[in-house]
């Protein structure tokens, strides 16, 4: 798992990536009153195609199974916390591009 570790982090960068595009297009579509159909697609299909939560239990899982204890809680909690400041930032970002 140790050669793979690098991995888990890319995984972790795409998923934060994500969240930060979740929380820009929720924004963008209530600014610019895009369709309830458009939302989802734009979140719910392109985003959740883009990151999966599944994966992120998957890497846990392994990190939990290799004995890498304090990666896998610095991982989660990472993971979490990066996450929801990124979709912060994006609806931030949403909120401030101008028209």
């Amino acid at each position: 798992l140790s050669r793979g570790l690098g991995d888990v982090y890319k995984r972790q960068a795409v998923n934060i990536a994500g969240s930060l595009l979740i929380g820009l297009f929720y924004s963008l579509s209530e600014r610019l009153d895009l369709s309830f159909e458009l939302r989802l697609f734009l979140t719910v299909g392109f985003c959740g195609g883009f990151t999966t939560f599944s994966t992120l239990a998957n890497d846990g899982l392994s990190l939990l199974k290799g004995g890498f204890y304090g990666i896998f809680a610095f991982y989660t909690l990472a993971s979490m916390i990066l996450g929801l400041l990124a979709v912060l930032g994006g609806g931030y970002l949403g909120e401030h591009l101008k028209q």
